[in-house]
């Protein structure tokens, strides 16, 4: 079949992984945020009721730590 060349974010679960895992690293303190906005975006994400990440709450600062996590990590 189609094999996309980008390896970015094919779906939402390994979107929601690379979250977890930039959460993760932020929280044992292998990633330190700075930034004002960038912690206030962290602060902002929320999840749905059947436990996933909604993704409105997702701002791109969010997004950003999270592909940098992944490269990084």
């Amino acid at each position: 079949m189609f094999d996309s060349g980008k390896n970015i974010r094919d779906s939402r679960l390994e979107f929601e992984r690379e979250i977890y895992i930039s959460v993760d690293a932020i929280q044992n303190k292998k990633v330190n945020i700075t930034s004002p906005r960038t912690i206030k975006s962290f602060s902002k994400a929320r999840k749905c009721p059947n436990n996933r990440i909604d993704l409105f709450s997702i701002d791109e600062s969010f997004r950003s730590v999270a592909l940098l996590t992944r490269v990084k990590y």
